[in-house]
């Protein structure tokens, strides 16, 4: 099953005294106070059914019980709570009695309550939780409660996986070693990704983590007695289930919740909302197995810290520009208004363009990240006539393969855009394919702008390659190499990098002289060998700008091999086998069969070539000290004239002369011919 970018959580509340109850449909809310990480981010799910602020109506048996309900992106959640099982204080299961049921339950149920510090403050009454009931008295009275927690989603698009991640959180405190929850997991690792500390006088903050079973149980107790007077919250990532065991003094509540941050669209209403999931992703927060004593530190310290203990949650791996910045709900401004309207951090996360591109004439610059393993799709709209709407012909799009990041070109004289100034821009960006300027994506980020259509504002465009001869630049296209624009003074005015593609782009541009240089990498070493002007050694191109865009302005770099290309390159014996990953075997097509590869390297029985990857010989270790030119290896025992290993005591390079194994120790690179 497709995996579902969402988190769902479970979280833990120990209650000592009756409740009253209701019934009826779940509801999720957002806390609005409180010093939790993640207060903007989970929606709890209020078991107050029916909104009459009661709570111990809605039983569940030890059968379990199943609830669905839809979240604000559309995932429809079904939550079956299962194998619900009650054990006394001396350890006998409970098999009778109504005590051998879950009911609902305040998180604010008394003073000790933890949660209230982090995640409280919801907008229409107190959280409803679950928690278990006794038969006589509405508590626990110590028992041990065990269940199944399972979570399914079904997306927008009808797909249905498990959830991303299920989360188990304390709310009251823990009360010395007699007092716990615990979370197992069938795969996977626990991570820690959030703790409050509650204040007030009680005893000091005092949780033990309990990590066992290669990670994948935790259990959260107080090793030091007393009240804890905090708790954490742990993440179970991508599994199927949790298993969870509660024990209190008096009885034990849990919550449900799920995290689910937005990315909406902010041109007017007219233009229809689409809105993006963003997939948060957590990093640390291990725990290796043994006991882990919590620290004092504040959530928000610890969070901060290169080596705090908390998990830390890392930008989307598929969004546009740098930044992004999450939504509640879309903030849409009347017609004919500035759609950059959400920001709610204080930075610019409608980042997706470079400063120069608010102006342009036939080329699109656009910032994208992709650290993700999966193919990409960005789109972008123009409201080209202007009819407040997005039609299909005012659309453009380009395709972006895994793990590249940098600025997707686009050309949009297709679209025959009149000039005019302030154009609603819509972009979209997700490994969703085919999508259209509304609606939902399970993924990546969507931006809104305006835009200016200029016949004064012009483009310079090209492509960098790993070209290993002379003559019009082509080849491979080069990645991640440094492209400068300079005015005619040779002052640097703006920098950028090769796209995937090797393409790059300074856009915004008035008439007039500039030059466009090719900054060489320091590694691995490359010459400038070609280019589109008459200095094609020196990576400079001088271009000028007179009433139309720049195209083709083209560079190629000769990589150093750090090998001589040998002098006999016809006769003589080829060879026919060759490792690369240059992007390049046998016949090239270009009528020159003296550069075709591995054939043109001559004599040998096979050829690696790569600029990133080693050949690993023997590794064997000597019993003898410097000087390195005496001595034999002991466990080759005969040893014939020209073999090769790599000596681990005196780390070099070993030939084998017949008599002797002589160490290679002076490296050097040859001049390329």
């Amino acid at each position: 099953m497709k995996k579902i970018s969402l988190l769902l959580l479970l979280h833990l509340v120990v209650i000592t005294f009756s409740q009253t109850i209701s019934t009826g449909t779940p509801q999720a809310m957002r806390a609005t106070t409180g010093v939790g990480l993640h207060k903007n981010r989970i929606w709890w799910v209020n078991w107050d059914i029916n909104n009459d602020k009661l709570a111990w109506d809605n039983l569940i048996n030890t059968n379990g019980t199943k609830t669905t309900f839809v979240s604000p992106a559309g995932y429809t959640y079904t939550i079956t709570i299962s194998n619900v099982k009650v054990y006394n204080s001396s350890g006998t299961e409970v098999t009778s009695g109504t005590n051998r049921v879950l009911a609902s339950a305040k998180t604010t149920s008394w003073s000790g309550n933890n949660m209230p510090t982090a995640y409280a403050g919801f907008p229409t009454a107190d959280l409803i939780a679950l928690n278990q009931k006794n038969e006589t008295n509405n508590y626990g009275d110590g028992n041990r409660v065990t269940f199944r927690l399972t979570v399914t989603a079904v997306d927008p698009y009808g797909i249905t996986g498990n959830a991303t991640g299920i989360v188990i959180a304390g709310s009251e405190s823990l009360n010395g070693t007699g007092e716990w929850y615990t979370l197992t997991t069938p795969s996977g690792r626990i991570r820690l990704i959030d703790k409050y500390i509650k204040d007030n006088n009680w005893s000091n903050f005092a949780v033990q983590l309990q990590v066992s079973n290669s990670g994948k149980t935790i259990k959260a107790t107080n090793h030091l007695g007393g009240d804890s007077r905090g708790d954490v919250i742990l993440f179970a990532e991508d599994v199927p289930y949790i298993d969870c065991e509660v024990k209190g003094g008096g009885g034990q509540s849990i919550a449900l919740g799920f995290l689910e941050e937005l990315d909406y669209s902010d041109a007017p209403a007219s233009y229809g909302r689409a809105f993006h999931i963003f997939e948060n992703k957590f990093s640390g927060g291990l725990f290796s197995d043994g006991n882990t004593n919590l620290t004092t530190a504040s959530n928000s310290a610890d969070f901060a810290s290169p080596t705090g203990q908390l998990a830390k949650i890392s930008d989307p791996t598929l969004r546009l520009g740098a930044d992004i910045d999450s939504e509640d709900l879309p903030t849409l401004p009347a017609a004919g208004g500035n759609p950059n309207v959400d920001d709610n951090t204080g930075a610019d996360d409608e980042d997706a363009l470079p400063a120069t591109t608010s102006s342009v004439n036939g080329y699109f610059g656009i910032n994208y990240v992709n650290i993700s393993p999966l193919t990409s799709y960005l789109s972008l709209w123009i409201d080209k006539n202007r009819n407040g709407i997005f039609d299909n012909n005012e659309k453009v799009s380009t395709t972006i393969p895994p793990n590249k990041t940098g600025i997707a070109i686009l050309d949009i004289t297709s679209l025959s855009v009149p000039v005019g100034s302030n154009y609603y821009t819509r972009i979209r960006y997700s490994s969703k394919a085919n999508l259209g300027p509304t609606g939902f994506a399970p993924d990546g980020e969507v931006e809104d702008h305006f835009i200016n259509i200029t016949n004064t504002s012009y483009s310079i465009l090209g492509t960098v390659f790993q070209d290993n001869n002379s003559g019009i630049p082509d080849g491979i296209p080069l990645d991640k190499i440094t492209v400068q624009l300079l005015n005619p003074s040779g002052t640097v005015i703006a920098t950028t990098v090769t796209n995937y593609n090797g393409a790059y782009i300074f856009s915004g541009l008035s008439n007039g002289s500039y030059s466009i240089k090719v900054v060489l990498p320091s590694s691995p070493t490359y010459q400038h060998v070609s280019s589109t002007d008459s200095t094609p050694t020196d990576g400079i191109t001088r271009v000028t700008i007179a009433n139309s865009n720049a195209l083709n302005i083209n560079f190629g770099l000769y990589f150093d091999k750090c090998y001589k290309t040998p002098t006999i390159t016809t006769g003589g014996l080829s060879t026919n086998h060759g490792i690369t990953d240059l992007g390049r075997a046998g016949d090239d097509g270009d009528g020159n069969t003296a550069n075709d590869w591995p054939m043109v390297r001559k004599g040998a029985w096979t050829v690696l070539e790569s600029k990133n990857k080693g050949f690993v010989i023997n590794r064997v270790a000597a019993n003898f000290e410097p000087p390195y030119d005496d001595g034999q290896v002991p466990s080759i025992t005969n040893p014939i004239k020209g073999m090769m290993i790599y000596d681990t005591t005196n780390q070099c390079l070993k030939i084998y002369t017949g008599t002797t194994w002589k160490c290679i120790t002076t490296q050097t690179c040859p001049v390329v011919n």
